[in-house]
């Protein structure tokens, strides 16, 4: 075995044998959900989120693969566990106070008493749907293609594009937010680490918006 191929396994980094052709229909998918977001009146969170998180789990399931091929493992949970949270915890003090204080977002007062539904919600139909597509899948097929620094830059580059619909947010920060949870899958080869990261930096900010 050759010293690039033992590389590639140590990191995590396997070319699927249908590898090129996977990415290039994951990225024709985000292409026609990202027009279809910006040209309709429905929302990206509630509508197109759906079809970016059943693709990849299609994909390889028509493939025999295991879900465990997307980062969807148990391995060393608690300790991916422990440093998303360190890791969301970390970048919502350095970027919740630009957020709030270059944005001055406002939470939607028609919610209500509904904030914690939507929270819910948007963890589950939202987060969960970002990390499988973009982490879970079109990064590893991107390292795989062009290598770890680039498909990792290139992936959080695409998912900052995902935000550029919306005023409220800042691609910029979508963008240093996606390279650290690209980062962190980087190093567990597991999407535990980035979804507690995506989830506790987005329920800290939304404790620092309502006060």
């Amino acid at each position: 075995m050759g010293a690039t191929k033992v590389k590639q396994k140590f990191r995590g980094v396997k070319k699927s044998k249908y590898g090129k052709i996977e990415l290039a229909a994951a990225l024709g998918l985000y292409a026609i959900i990202t027009v279809l977001a910006f040209e309709t009146s429905m929302k990206i969170e509630w509508v197109w989120r759906i079809p970016q998180l059943f693709f990849p789990i299609a994909a390889v399931l028509l493939q025999h693969r295991s879900l465990e091929s997307l980062g969807l493992t148990r391995k060393n949970f608690f300790r991916c566990m422990e440093l998303g949270a360190l890791a969301g915890i970390l970048l919502t003090m350095g970027l919740a106070p630009l957020y709030l204080t270059w944005l001055q977002p406002k939470m939607p007062e028609r919610l209500g008493s509904l904030i914690i539904f939507y929270a819910v919600i948007f963890i589950f139909v939202n987060v969960v749907a970002i990390e499988v597509f973009y982490r879970g899948y079109i990064q590893p097929q991107l390292e795989a293609t062009i290598g770890l620094a680039p498909g990792l830059i290139v992936t959080s580059l695409l998912c900052g594009l995902d935000f550029l619909e919306y005023k409220v947010f800042d691609p910029a920060m979508i963008v240093i937010a996606a390279l650290v949870f690209g980062f962190l899958y980087q190093k567990k080869r597991s999407l535990v680490a980035p979804l507690t990261a995506h989830t506790s930096y987005f329920l800290l900010t939304m404790v620092a918006l309502a006060f």
